[in-house]
């Protein structure tokens, strides 16, 4: 869980998951520091809409939960690239 630290030497965390009535998870969310809304703000909003449109089909787990590594990375890319052919 994303934790953050405030002036007041008060640690903060903010996290929050979407289920469905089944309580498999549609989308995860969490605080991204300065630098990851730097460079992936536009991509983890992006992902948290594709998640919500596409519910009901089988993602990664790591994509569904909003982990910023290199599998989850380019499984995005993949998912755009399919996504940009469907539209074609």
């Amino acid at each position: 869980m994303p934790v953050s630290k405030t002036n007041s030497g008060t640690c903060v965390s903010a996290s929050s998951r979407v289920e469905d009535k089944d309580g498999n998870l549609i989308c995860g969310m969490g605080k991204l520091g300065p630098w990851g809304l730097y460079f992936f703000g536009n991509w983890d909003a992006w992902r948290t809409a594709y998640c919500f449109s596409h519910r009901r089909d089988k993602l990664l787990k790591s994509f569904r939960q909003g982990k910023i590594n290199l599998i989850t990375l380019i499984y995005s890319i993949f998912l755009k690239v399919k996504d940009a052919a469907h539209k074609s």
